[in-house]
């Protein structure tokens, strides 16, 4: 064997064939099939991105929802109160303290 590779080494590297590794095809394989793993988890992680997006922009629609409710009922609550007559300060603090409320709902 060795009397063979320096007869061929003698002639010259252009005519010495290196025979195929088979071992690398199948690498490339593995490789293509790393990717393609990678590839799919990267799709899924956009796909549960996307997911919780949507579900953040619901979640705000509906406590800005409720934000303007409570904004309503405060006011309400206010327009009916503002025709009694009030004796001590402690409702007119109260109804104040509802305003400041109001506002920082706003």
């Amino acid at each position: 064997m060795e009397l063979k590779a320096k007869e061929l080494l003698k002639q010259g590297f252009s005519e010495f064939e290196i025979p195929k590794n088979h071992e690398i095809s199948t690498n490339e394989d593995l490789f293509g099939e790393v990717g393609k793993s990678k590839i799919d988890a990267l799709k899924n992680s956009i796909s549960e991105i996307h997911e919780m997006i949507q579900s953040r922009e619901r979640l705000s629609r509906k406590i800005h929802e409720e934000g303007e409710n409570l904004k309503s009922e405060i006011k309400g609550y206010l327009s009916e109160n503002e025709k009694m007559q009030i004796a001590s300060s402690d409702p007119t603090r109260e109804k104040n303290d509802l305003r400041h409320k109001k506002i920082e709902i706003s």
